[in-house]
């Protein structure tokens, strides 16, 4: 059909083609499939959501996988979660260009998992057209700065771009503005959810195993595995008694409010049907665990209590299993006088730092804590 003897053009479907339906002023309405070859490295998980898979060695050695997604907008433009190498894979880049007409439908890129930063720079390489959004995490503001970055994941004005179609949320009683230590501090991620297909986009912390490997498997994974991220169990959330009980009630409404089928994990796979009901059972069974770790916080806070009192500053910080309790060098960084986050509402004040006992529920339900910034530790 010539271009010139169209008025509309409007993407209706997805799944192993492209069908759009347009209207031709000679022909009336039309239907024309582009392609009629399934996807090999798209898997289409639900109405408009495409789950991309690429194998990645964590520190060069085990390979824990990686993911992107792609979720089809009312618009009909595409809003990309994460980003991968679109030349991990042999075919895969061409596969994103039938599905985004070589980029032109990708409305924005967001990034979810603070330490999931490598795939960032070889996918804006493929795909630089200045019409695309990019946002990240405080994380990614910080350490990719040729990427023009548009805003941060962490501002609730950025999350809230994308409703009704896709809704954002972070974790309570975890730190996702700067994890520490950030060599096992990787529990935190924002949570996407897109409602047209019913399926949930996360990073790590929740894990979804399928035929894991020898190395996985001794580390404790199993075939058809769902679980919460080892370093819930360490780091993973902030020293204080609330942390947990936030953390399981933010859960918990999130269950009752999204009603997803589907859940895509980056390490290692993707729980397909009935995910909304696996990850009740798996908060469940770990409930006891959460409410232990509320206790051993309370007798951590109080013995730093004390040894701050008794002037043992050797005995402070040795107690805590983040083995960080005082100011950071955060101030000495300069990232409050970072002109790069000035911009950004969430930063045009001076960050709350970590919190003690004193602080309130509010500061730990916000995520703002910070620390240095500097390790290399990325996860995907």
């Amino acid at each position: 059909v010539d271009g010139e003897d169209l008025d509309d053009c409007v993407r209706v479907t997805g799944g192993n083609r492209l069908v759009y339906e347009l209207e031709s002023k000679i022909r009336g309405h039309v239907r024309i499939s582009l392609k009629h070859v399934p996807f090999k490295h798209l898997r289409e998980l639900g109405d408009g959501f495409y789950n991309i898979r690429v194998p990645f060695r964590y520190k060069g050695l085990v390979d824990i996988g990686n993911h992107m997604s792609f979720c089809r907008l009312s618009s009909g433009a595409y809003l990309a979660i994460d980003a991968i190498d679109p030349r991990a894979k042999k075919g895969l880049k061409a596969e994103i260009d039938r599905l985004t007409r070589g980029g032109h439908l990708i409305d924005a890129v967001i990034a979810t998992h603070p330490f999931h930063t490598l795939g960032f720079k070889p996918f804006q390489a493929c795909y630089p057209s200045n019409h695309i959004q990019w946002y990240g995490t405080p994380r990614h503001l910080r350490r990719i700065r040729d990427i023009p970055w548009c805003g941060d994941v962490h501002s609730k004005s950025t999350r809230s771009l994308f409703e009704p179609d896709v809704s954002i949320r972070i974790p309570c009683g975890t730190e996702f503005v700067n994890p520490q230590p950030p060599d096992r501090n990787h529990f935190a991620n924002a949570f996407v959810y897109h409602k047209a297909s019913r399926t949930v986009h996360n990073d790590d912390c929740i894990c979804y195993y399928s035929n894991p490997s020898m190395i996985m498997s001794a580390a404790g994974a199993r075939h058809d595995m769902l679980s919460f991220h080892q370093s819930l169990d360490t780091v993973g959330l902030i020293l204080h008694p609330d942390s947990p009980m936030l953390f399981q009630d933010w859960l918990t409404k999130l269950l009752e409010e999204w009603d997803f089928d589907n859940l895509a994990t980056a390490h290692n796979a993707v729980c397909v049907g009935n995910a909304n009901n696996r990850v009740r059972g798996l908060l469940l069974d770990r409930t006891q665990k959460l409410a232990e770790l509320s206790e051993q916080f309370t007798k951590v806070l109080k013995e730093e209590t004390a040894a701050t009192a008794a002037g043992d500053s050797a005995r402070v910080g040795a107690a805590s299993p983040k083995g960080v309790t005082a100011r950071s060098a955060l101030d000495a960084d300069g990232y409050d006088d970072d002109p790069q986050f000035q911009s950004f509402d969430e930063y045009n004040s001076k960050l709350p730092w970590r919190p003690s006992a004193a602080d309130s529920k509010a500061k730990l339900s916000a995520g703002s804590y910070g620390s240095n910034m500097s390790a290399d530790c990325e996860c995907g």
